[in-house]
């Protein structure tokens, strides 16, 4: 199969989780002989940080000097009364995204995308979106089949700080699981959640682990009792208020805690008054296998996830976890593997942590637990499952030789509906 992934843009030097997510499901696609490309919504440089083996293919450039062409003439025509200074605004906004793309608005911004998009996508067999931004692109201009292997409920994003263009955005999030793709969800929270919500079939695609890059490396110290948490860099959904909250609790019921945060910054400075920590900063596998393999408990305190990697690495590097309940169900179960505690409650969080700290069996357990659960999961089974499910996809629209109408808000296209088939765990 020709299959098409279309992403947003990364930095050649900075690792996302989730591009390297994609990143994994193209090279493992290909290896099953697949001619994958990922095309991105923004220019962006190959990844320094993974060694992607699908081609990258950029967005064209925008042509700055028929833009500059076209809002002169605008200006012309209303200067002597035949144009509206809208008209000229709007051309000019197309400048600013060609030249300078943080000067202009965020609708010029998307419309440009847009656009650029167009004219980059190649043939193929199938389309996959991996965002909400990313959904209509391919809806509007994708080639061959055209699906949406959902990361996140990005609605919930909108919570993030210094968003701009808020509610436009929410409203793309919202509307992009409406749109008449073939939906495929990367965790049974996911999955639900949309179906709740917006109805229709939600197929399920469990993202993999890599077993080869966390496993447990050193020990922990005696005491003091340390814990380990994710920054959150800064989104708000992802709990570190909470999280911190918990932790001054947990100082007072056991004094001296050890609290050691890795990743970007927090919204919490490491020197606040509520739960000082020890800030790690940005670093890379290794670091982090060390840093779980070396402490007593990760804390996780997402207010949501889709499929969490932190908690799972923890788990792989023989550290107890204490989860919130949101996108962890697929490997994480309470008092089996993990403590799971309700989200944005300090208390819940911190009584979890007291009790792992006091119960050294129980911890034991726990993680000794957690490391057979997770052998069920690995980047093999999930690469199988995405190659399953886009080869039905692709099968079932030769078969109907054409694209069936479908309207917003029936979730996949009415005549090329994936057949209902188990999950891949």
């Amino acid at each position: 199969m020709r299959i098409n992934i279309v992403i947003t843009g990364f930095r050649a030097t900075r690792t996302t989780a989730g591009h390297e997510v994609l990143f994994e499901y193209a090279n493992r696609l290909i290896e099953r002989g697949h001619d994958v490309a990922i095309i991105t919504t923004s220019p962006s440089e190959s990844p320094r940080w993974f060694d992607l083996k699908a081609r990258l293919i950029q967005p064209p450039k925008s042509a700055p000097v028929r833009a500059g062409v076209r809002t002169a003439l605008r200006y012309g025509a209303h200067r002597l009364g035949a144009g509206s200074k809208r008209s000229v605004k709007e051309a000019l906004s197309g400048v600013c995204a060609g030249v300078a793309p943080s000067a202009a608005a965020l609708p010029y911004r998307r419309a440009a995308a847009l656009e650029r998009f167009a004219r980059a996508v190649p043939p193929a067999d199938v389309t996959l979106a991996s965002g909400a931004l990313t959904a209509l692109p391919v809806y509007l201009y994708g080639t061959g089949v055209r699906a949406y292997f959902m990361q996140h409920y990005e609605t919930y994003f909108t919570t993030e700080e210094n968003l701009e263009w808020q509610r436009l955005y929410e409203l793309e999030a919202e509307l992009s699981y409406k749109l008449p793709l073939h939906r495929i969800a990367n965790s049974s929270w996911l999955a639900q959640h949309v179906r709740e919500r917006h109805g229709g079939e939600v197929q399920l695609c469990v993202n993999g682990f890599d077993h080869q890059r966390f496993f447990p490396e050193g020990s922990p110290t005696e005491a003091p009792l340390t814990v380990v948490s994710y920054s959150g860099r800064k989104a708000r959904w992802k709990g570190f208020p909470e999280a911190a909250e918990a932790m001054r609790l947990v100082r007072e019921r056991l004094g001296e805690v050890r609290w050691r945060v890795f990743g970007d910054e927090a919204l919490l400075p490491p020197d606040n008054p509520i739960a000082p920590y020890e800030s790690i900063g940005v670093v890379d596998a290794p670091a982090i296998r060390r840093l779980y393999s070396e402490a007593h408990i990760a804390l996780c305190p997402a207010w949501y996830e889709s499929f969490a990697m932190y908690p799972i690495e923890a788990m792989a590097c023989g550290c107890a976890v204490v989860s919130t309940e949101f996108g962890v169900e697929d490997y994480a179960r309470h008092e089996r593997n993990a403590l799971i505690a309700r989200a944005r409650d300090p208390q819940a969080m911190a009584d979890a942590v007291v009790r792992l700290a006091r119960d050294t069996a129980l911890r034991g357990r726990m993680i000794a637990q957690a490391r057979r659960d997770i052998q069920a999961f690995s980047w093999e089974r999930s690469a199988d499952r995405m190659d399953e499910l886009l080869g039905t996809l692709v099968a079932g629209d030769r078969a109907a030789d054409s694209w069936p109408a479908a309207g917003l808000g029936c979730g996949s296209p009415g005549g090329t509906t994936i057949p209902l088939s188990r999950a891949v765990f």
